[in-house]
């Protein structure tokens, strides 16, 4: 089965992929050649998802582990968010509510990746 989506990284291209779903599972990326900019190009990030996600993530976990030792416990989203707020409080409160984060450049990605008129039909 083929899909389309938008690469979910923060990159100025914001490229279209085509996926290639077998029994329910991410096998191959590729870049989609009627995006206006990328044309086909997908970066080398994009290209080995298939490799780094093996399985999607339905509900919060929390690292029990060092990092890179790929343990993980299962958390409800009440104490996710909980985390993340204190997390990002103690952040705030630390360095002040100035942007540090390419991530502000989100919003209008974002509405570029919108307006584009992307044909309804399958892949």
């Amino acid at each position: 089965m083929k899909a389309r989506a938008t690469c979910p990284l923060d990159c100025p291209d914001a490229c279209s992929l085509l996926l290639t779903l077998e029994e329910g599972r991410l096998s191959r990326v590729e870049g989609d050649p009627r995006h206006p900019v990328t044309q086909g190009f997908a970066c080398a990030k994009t290209y080995r998802y298939p490799e780094r996600v093996r399985e999607r993530l339905l509900y919060p976990m929390r690292r029990v582990g060092k990092k890179g030792e790929g343990r993980f416990e299962r958390i409800s989203w009440e104490e996710a968010l909980e985390e993340i707020a204190e997390k990002l409080k103690a952040i705030l409160d630390t360095h002040g509510g100035r942007p540090s984060s390419p991530t502000t450049m989100r919003a209008p990605w974002a509405l570029w990746k919108t307006s584009i008129p992307w044909p309804s039909s399958g892949p």
